[in-house]
């Protein structure tokens, strides 16, 4: 199930909405009641779960070294 970001074009209130169909999609602000907020564009961000997978390949600044991780 994708969150999507609104903004509202007359207050510029921004949200996110849990979209599992479309009867889910905003239909109004939230904060001003404004008719269709326009969807946002937006970024996500990934994480390793791993820090060895992140390492680079000199270890420098590698958040496991001295741990034998990395090689180190």
């Amino acid at each position: 199930m994708p969150i999507y970001e609104y903004n509202c074009s007359k207050c510029e209130h921004g949200f996110e909405v849990l979209v599992r169909s479309d009867k889910d999609l905003p239909k109004k602000c939230p904060k001003c009641g404004a008719a269709k907020p326009g969807k946002a564009f937006s970024s996500f961000a990934v994480t390793a779960s791993d820090p060895c997978n992140v390492c680079p390949s000199s270890g420098a600044g590698c958040p496991s070294a001295g741990t034998g991780c990395c090689g180190m």
